[in-house]
């Protein structure tokens, strides 16, 4: 947002006006000194130690949630390097209003190509929502725009790692939510301490500015395997719960070995079910 157009001196709008301006002028320096200060907690973004709080992760652990994309922006860092930043808003009732956000960085880190982060950049537009089949650089700087525009609902899963300065958290879409079954933003908070999802699965913090090495944005440990319960984050399954008369379609948010899945129905009611529950993945 630019500055208000300057008045002349003296053209203040009453005398409470006149009396700050003259207080202000005689406090000139440290005025400025503040003016080029920037808030903690810049863009309005949401820290990790909120995140953590709000949603009692741990280590290991991680929470599928109903959010909604905020906007998706994209540029160039100080390296040179591009960038996507996908900017989600949690839509509760836990940690309603957080926003939480998965930067990708488009450029190649350790065994990470980056071809591998052009793909990683491109399966978060799936997953919001968006056909890429076809697309071309322009098409990716219109999706930025559509999605920030449309701000779509979508399932997105937040993880907790450890960092080399600390605890750090990890977020990427699952899949788009169609609006027929938004659940009035309910979300499923279900948090596993004893997950074996993979907690290096992770990005970089939202703020692009705060570059660190604690995490890379790749797809490692996110591939589906039919024989891997730990894979199934995200996917929807037939299965028929204890307490249940019939089998019905459930959607996967969480796996412990010790716990089994955590699943929700179509009405938002949790359940916590065992492998044995499960009759076949939904189509």
């Amino acid at each position: 947002m630019a500055l208000p157009s300057k008045k002349k001196p003296g053209a203040t709008d009453n005398n409470g006006s006149k009396d700050l301006l003259e207080f202000l002028r005689t406090n000139s320096s440290k005025v400025k000194k503040a003016m080029n200060k920037e808030a903690p907690t810049s863009k309005g973004y949401t820290t990790n130690e909120d995140i953590i709080s709000a949603f009692k992760l741990k280590p290991e652990a991680n929470v599928v949630v109903q959010c909604r994309v905020n906007s998706v922006r994209g540029g160039k860092d100080k390296n040179g390097n591009g960038y996507f930043s996908f900017n989600y808003t949690v839509t509760g009732p836990v940690g309603k209003g957080l926003t939480v956000s998965n930067f990708v960085s488009l450029a190649a880190r350790g065994e990470r190509t980056i071809d591998d982060a052009f793909e990683t950049a491109v399966y978060e537009f799936q997953r919001i929502g968006y056909d890429t089949q076809g697309g071309d650089p322009e098409t990716l700087v219109a999706l930025c725009e559509e999605a920030s525009k449309e701000k779509p609902a979508c399932m997105v899963r937040i993880n907790c790692y450890k960092g080399n300065s600390g605890l750090g958290v990890g977020v990427r879409a699952v899949r788009p939510i169609e609006e027929e079954e938004e659940l009035e933003d309910e979300s499923e908070e279900e948090s596993e301490e004893d997950s074996d999802e993979d907690s290096e699965d992770s990005e970089e913090d939202s703020d692009e500015s705060d570059d660190t090495d604690d995490s890379e944005d790749s797809d490692e440990g996110d591939d589906f395997d039919a024989d891997d319960p730990s894979t199934w984050i995200g996917a929807s399954v037939k299965a028929k719960p204890k307490g249940t008369t019939r089998p019905a379609t459930y959607e996967i948010t969480a796996y412990s070995k010790a716990k089994g899945l955590t699943v929700y129905d179509k009405a938002g009611k949790s359940y916590t079910i065992s492998l044995d529950d499960v009759i076949d993945f939904a189509d």
